[in-house]
């Protein structure tokens, strides 16, 4: 296997925690619908349901006068990581689609895509 840019990677692995958190939500909801008890035990681990409450500052109500005062609000600055599909990438799709290869080739299949390889490093 090629080793991968960490820009393909970090996007492989969003990839993965989005499948992940789908099956998360679909199992969490098939237990919290499930009404035996013992269909939450499992072999090496149970779960428990839980209701927290707690306290929470609703600032919607407080007066107008107050919600606009600039004294009352700080900046706060987040960095964020996106990631952009490259013109590279729609290419490097377009090459492979139809001929039954993946982007990322096994052993068996690099000779193949060498050709393949030195036109996208050339763009």
């Amino acid at each position: 296997m090629l080793p991968l840019h960490p820009a393909d990677e970090l996007a492989d692995i969003r990839a993965q925690i989005a499948r992940l958190r789908k099956r998360e939500a679909e199992l969490r909801s098939a237990l919290l619908l499930c009404d035996d008890p013992d269909m939450r035990v499992g072999d090496t681990h149970k779960v428990v349901v839980k209701t927290l409450r707690s306290r929470v500052f609703e600032k919607s109500r407080l007066p107008q006068v107050i919600q606009s005062d600039p004294r009352f609000f700080r900046t706060r600055e987040v960095t964020h990581v996106c990631l952009l599909p490259t013109e590279r990438l729609a290419r490097r799709q377009g090459l492979f689609s139809g001929l039954g290869l993946t982007p990322r080739p096994n052993e068996a299949e690099f000779d193949v895509l060498e050709p393949f390889a030195a036109i996208l490093r050339e763009s």
